[in-house]
């Protein structure tokens, strides 16, 4: 119990000494809170001349394509040595040689047939010379025996001679008559003749023309410079008439049809210009429109990437599936101008792309696309903080966006994401020069 009394004490002071150090502590002191910055990239916000431009994909392909056809059956006999896949050839460079025989055969015997024809023509003419002599001759016979007959006629009357003699004389007028109308008749006859003769002769003539024709066409020549795209025969082989012995593809001129959606057109081309059929009053026109359009054919590997300055020929058909427009755009010499290892030529069968740019449109805002977030941009306002404004887009040109209303030039635009992006937040900005410098050439068509 004694012990028990004793503990009492210290536990009265130990609670007066707790209660004494509570009271007599010093208060916590609060920090200030510092705002933390957050640091972002920024571009000012330019105004450009800009150059529409739209781009596709498409296929490189000759813009001729030959196929080398016999048009004459025959075996062949001779063939270019080297004639084979990827081999070039020249205009007029010797292909293939069908056999001759046949068609020379068949010239010689037209020749033979006309020839025998002209005998004819020939013997007709000194028939008629002949002929025409005889019916002279026999005419002044004819006049003489009716001089003759009157004579006669009027001595019978007289009495001087006997009716014998004047029947007689009658009889022979008769047959000299008879005779002088058989040498016109042949002389009739002969217009008709020589007609039949000549038109034998022409009919002759345009057979052996064909003939000859034939001949011609048993050698098979390059018609223009080319690649060979593929050989289907070899020599010794019999063709029938319209076989298909070679393909070549032409390389004065390559072209690519590049598929370009049509609402990336309407920018720079008008919707009328798209449409094939094209009014005259229109025709002036629609070739000065065309005529300002630039073309760049652009081919990216792991390696290399290759551009080639292209012309634009023409607008093809557009797809009713995907409303793509095809875009031809050629390039001229894809071989002879592009030969060294650093500029490879522009092959069959590359997949490319094309961009087809236009006149410029005259002074723009235009942002990148990606600075556009749920039609706001992030801009910096004059004390480092974030405001994020509405603006109004024009239209889209791949990756820039033409702003309408919303931005002005030199306006500070946050060209990265800022997640959470807060109003009023503090900043920190850096100015990315190169990237301004970049937009600003993609808006020109500068690359």
């Amino acid at each position: 119990m004694l012990k028990k009394l004793l503990i009492i004490p210290g536990i009265v002071l130990g609670v007066s000494a707790l209660v004494f150090l509570v009271q007599t502590r010093e208060k916590p002191r609060q920090a200030p809170v510092a705002e933390r910055a957050t640091p972002v990239r920024f571009i000012k916000v330019p105004q450009v001349a800009l150059v529409p431009r739209a781009s596709g994909f498409g296929y490189a392909r000759p813009a001729r394509v030959v196929e080398i056809v016999a048009e004459v059956p025959g075996r062949i006999v001779d063939m270019r040595e080297d004639l084979r896949k990827g081999v070039f050839v020249g205009e007029g460079d010797a292909l293939f040689q069908i056999e001759t025989d046949s068609s020379r055969l068949a010239v010689q015997q037209l020749e033979a047939e006309m020839m025998a024809v002209e005998a004819q023509v020939t013997e007709l003419d000194f028939l008629e010379k002949e002929t025409r002599r005889k019916l002279e001759t026999e005419t002044s016979a004819l006049e003489i025996n009716r001089r003759e007959l009157a004579r006669k006629q009027k001595l019978a009357e007289e009495g001087v001679i006997a009716q014998a003699m004047l029947d007689t004389e009658n009889q022979n007028v008769l047959a000299r008559k008879n005779a002088v109308e058989n040498f016109q008749g042949a002389l009739d006859r002969i217009p008709s003749q020589r007609r039949a003769l000549e038109a034998r002769h022409e009919s002759l003539r345009m057979r052996l023309e064909d003939a000859r024709i034939k001949l011609e066409k048993t050698a098979l020549t390059a018609p223009f410079d080319a690649r060979v795209a593929a050989v289907h025969v070899e020599t010794g082989q019999a063709v029938g008439q319209g076989k298909v012995l070679a393909v070549l593809d032409s390389i004065d001129r390559a072209e690519v049809e590049a598929q370009i959606p049509r609402y990336l057109l309407r920018n720079f081309v008008p919707l009328w210009v798209l449409d094939s059929n094209v009014s005259a009053r229109k025709a002036a026109e629609h070739k000065k429109i065309l005529s300002g359009f630039k073309a760049r054919i652009l081919r990216e590997t792991d390696t290399l990437d290759t551009v080639w300055e292209g012309r634009f020929t023409r607008f093809g058909e557009t797809d009713a599936r995907t409303g793509a427009v095809a875009v031809v755009v050629s390039v001229d010499d894809p071989w002879s101008k592009n030969t060294s290892r650093k500029k490879p030529p522009l092959e069959k069968n590359l997949y490319c792309e094309v961009q087809l740019s236009g006149k410029p449109l005259g002074q723009k805002i235009v942002v990148p696309r990606t600075a556009i977030h749920d039609g706001k941009v992030y801009l910096i306002n004059k004390d480092n903080r974030l405001e994020r404004r509405a603006v109004e887009v024009e239209f889209f040109q791949e990756s820039l966006a033409v702003v309408k209303s919303g931005v002005k030039p030199g306006d500070k635009l946050i060209v990265q994401d800022v997640v959470p992006a807060i109003d009023s937040m503090l900043l920190t900005p850096e100015e990315d020069a190169s990237f301004e410098k970049s937009l600003i050439a993609a808006a020109r068509a500068v690359s």
